[in-house]
């Protein structure tokens, strides 16, 4: 294990790869699913666990950071990728716009 990290990369990848897989798992069984084109099929419980098994059957890996050291290293961090979301969001919109107004030029 690396000095400086609670859990080894080893233990957290199984830990990752089972929580996600039990909460797709729920979420499947809620309903909270959608499936559309060429995965409808995953409706049914049998495919779905079918298409499930390899990803229970291979060996996840997760990336890990060093330690933050406090909470300003935290919000810095993390202030590096707010600009994202607001950048994509515009780019989607700007995206919409374009085709929005490129199917109303084609309709006259």
């Amino acid at each position: 294990m690396r000095p400086l990290f609670l859990l080894s990369v080893q233990v957290l990848s199984a830990l990752l790869q089972g929580l996600f897989l039990d909460k797709l798992r729920a979420a499947y069984q809620a309903g909270a699913l959608q499936f559309f084109g060429e995965h409808t099929r995953l409706i049914d419980p049998r495919a779905f666990a079918a298409y499930l098994a390899p990803l229970c059957n291979t060996k996840w890996g997760v990336y890990c950071k060093r330690p933050f050291g406090g909470p300003k290293q935290v919000l810095r961090y993390l202030a590096r990728y707010t600009h994202c979301v607001p950048s994509q969001i515009a780019a989607r919109r700007c995206f919409s716009s374009a085709r929005l107004g490129s199917a109303r030029a084609s309709r006259r």
